[in-house]
Formats: C-alpha cells, sequence, structure tokens
C-alpha cells in the first residue's frame, strides 16, 4: 500500500474516531456544555479530515469511513436522533462534496453543486432529530429545545442575583444613595427582559449555526485541497476570486436587502437571515482583496493570516443589522469592491 493511501485512510480513521468520541461524551453526561463544546470541535475538525482522506484513497472508501462514523457515534453512547443531528453536522459536507469534486474542481462550480446538498443533509439530520430525539417533524421544537435551556441560564443569574441582593446593596448604597431603588429596579426589568426574549435569541442560535456551517463548508474544501496537494500547481480549486459576486447580483441584492427591511414579522426576521447569510459573500470580497494587498506588500504570512482570521471571527461574532459592526463595514466595502466599474480582484 503507497504512503499516500496510509495516509489518508488515517484521516478517515481520525473522522471516524472523532464521532465515536462524540458519541462518548453524550453518553457521559447528555446534552451538556461539555457535549456542546465537542461537537462543535468535532464540526470543526471532522470535515477537512474525511475530505483529505477522499482526495487521498477516493470516494468509496470515504463513504465507508463516514458510514462508519455514524455507526460509532450510535455505538459510542448517542441515541439514534442525536447521532443522527451529530453525524449530519460532521459528514455533510464531506459527504456533499465527495459527489461532485471530481467533475468540478474548481470552487465556484463545485460551491454552486455541494452546498445545497451539504445544506440538504444539515436539514435532514435536523429534522430527524426533531422526529426521533423531540417527537416532532417542526424544527420548531428544536428551537423550543433551546428556548428550555435559555430559561434555565436565566433562571440561574436570577437566583444568583437575588442571593446576592444584600451584599450589593451595601456595596452600591454609598454610590447611589437614594437612587438605589431605581438602580435595582432597572436590574429585575433587565432580567424579565431576557426571558422575553427567549425565542428571539433561540432563532439567533440556530441562524448563528448555520452561518457557521456554512464558513466551515468553504473551510474544510480549502484545508483538504490545500493538504492533499502541497504543490500550487496540482490543487483543483483555482482563484477564489470566481466567488466574488458579479455587478448585476449585487445590485439585486442590495436592492432585495433594502426591500426586506420594511417587511415585519417571522417571515421578515427569516428573510433578514437569509440576505446576511448571502452578505458574508461580500464580507469574503473585503477580506480576499485586503488579503491580495497585504501580500503585495509582504506582510509576513502569520501576520496576514492572524489579521484576515480575526476579521472573519469578528464578522461572524457581530453579524446582522449591528450598526458600524465588522460584518457591516467589511459588507459594503466587499459590495463596492464587487460593484466597482473596474474589478479590483484579478483572477
Amino acid at each position: 500500500m503507497k504512503r499516500e493511501s496510509i495516509k489518508g485512510w488515517l484521516f478517515l480513521g481520525i473522522g471516524s474516531l472523532i464521532l465515536f468520541y462524540l458519541g462518548y461524551t453524550y453518553q457521559v453526561g447528555g446534552w451538556s456544555i461539555n457535549y456542546t463544546m465537542v461537537l462543535a470541535a468535532a464540526t470543526i475538525a471532522a470535515p477537512p479530515l474525511y475530505l483529505i482522506g477522499y482526495r487521498m484513497v477516493g470516494s468509496v472508501p470515504a463513504w465507508i469511513a463516514m458510514a462508519a462514523g455514524l455507526l460509532f457515534c450510535w455505538l459510542g453512547g448517542c441515541d439514534i436522533g442525536t447521532a443522527l443531528l451529530g453525524w449530519a453536522l460532521c459528514c455533510g459536507t464531506p459527504l456533499a462534496v465527495s459527489l461532485f469534486w471530481p467533475n468540478f474542481p474548481r470552487i465556484k462550480p463545485l460551491c454552486m453543486a455541494a452546498l445545497p446538498v451539504a445544506g440538504g443533509i444539515w436539514l435532514a439530520g435536523a429534522l430527524g432529530y426533531a422526529r426521533l430525539h423531540l417527537g416532532s417533524w417542526d424544527l420548531s421544537a428544536i428551537t423550543n429545545r433551546i428556548g428550555v435551556y435559555y430559561l434555565k441560564m436565566v433562571d440561574l443569574v436570577e437566583t444568583i442575583h437575588r442571593q446576592s441582593l444584600p451584599s450589593m446593596e451595601a456595596q452600591l448604597r454609598p454610590i447611589y444613595g437614594d437612587q438605589l431603588p431605581q438602580v435595582m429596579e432597572q436590574a429585575e426589568q433587565s432580567i424579565k427582559l431576557l426571558r422575553e426574549v427567549s425565542h428571539e435569541v433561540s432563532f439567533q442560535i440556530i441562524v448563528m449555526i448555520a452561518y457557521g456551517l456554512f464558513g466551515l463548508f468553504f473551510f474544510g474544501v480549502w484545508v483538504a485541497d490545500r493538504a492533499a496537494s502541497p504543490s500550487a500547481k496540482e490543487r483543483w480549486l483555482g482563484s477564489w476570486a470566481t466567488l466574488i459576486p458579479g455587478r448585476g447580483i449585487s445590485f439585486l441584492f442590495m436592492l432585495l436587502n433594502i426591500f426586506s427591511l420594511f417587511i415585519g414579522g417571522t417571515f421578515g426576521i427569516t428573510l433578514a437571515a437569509a440576505f446576511d447569510l448571502f452578505g458574508y459573500f461580500y464580507v469574503f470580497t473585503a477580506l480576499y482583496t485586503l488579503h491580495r494587498f497585504l501580500r503585495k506588500k509582504n506582510w509576513p504570512r502569520l501576520l496576514r493570516g492572524g489579521l484576515i482570521g480575526l476579521l472573519f471571527l469578528l464578522s461572524y461574532t457581530l453579524s446582522g443589522n449591528i450598526v458600524l459592526s465588522p460584518y457591516m463595514l467589511l459588507l459594503f466595502a466587499g459590495w463596492w469592491i464587487a460593484t466597482a466599474p473596474k474589478s479590483l480582484i484579478r483572477s
């Protein structure tokens, strides 16, 4: 067996072992903070490992390894619904990409073909979890379950607040004097407000998960392409400048985005989330342009990569309609680049 084949099988085996450990973590403590952290780490680590193994040994071994990953996750201790959800989050990207990458090696056609399939796998995993674990085909069951955990956290905050009231009053009275009752009332109102927004918080968590999976799709194929083909000439993805939206699409996006601001209700919130998701293509445009500029200025690779990564992280954690957030600033910068008469990006 060739050395590259051995390495490929090793990567596939590590990916499946991660899913086994994910199941074991669930068996030990159920759906806890520890399990959530392990699930997040597995969602980041497993797709590139499966994709690197796929590039080295081919489709069939990768499919066998991913099927084994589902079995390992279940045998590790997850109930079948939770195992299906964890497997979908970890294997949605590599499974979808493995179906299309040989025929669509470049990043843009690969994205157009594989990303919808990956999204369908993630959605199917969520629906399977909702039905098998929560007894409903409605995704709102997951949102409601997140809301329950969120309200438990608010209860804990309120308990700590009430237990610390005597000491807080003694410490704050010299500062606020007669205004202390009003300050304490504002604190009570803040806790009450936290309870009232539980549904919005749950929806936002789901949206952030979707945004994260969207980004991890591109991260996984980028890592796999570079790991499997050390030489730039042998890489499949080609220029990432092809992901920059065209001028027509960009103008249409901005018009529809502005129009969505006047739509209220649940549909308006969902529409805004969808536009924010597409807006990451403009965030990418801005950061891709910055990366090329810094490379021309001979910035060290580590410093350049650290800055781009930090800006990506800030744009993710502060996404949405927050004025002057890194996400909004990068979105408008990328949109301006995409719609400029003379493109600033060269393939």
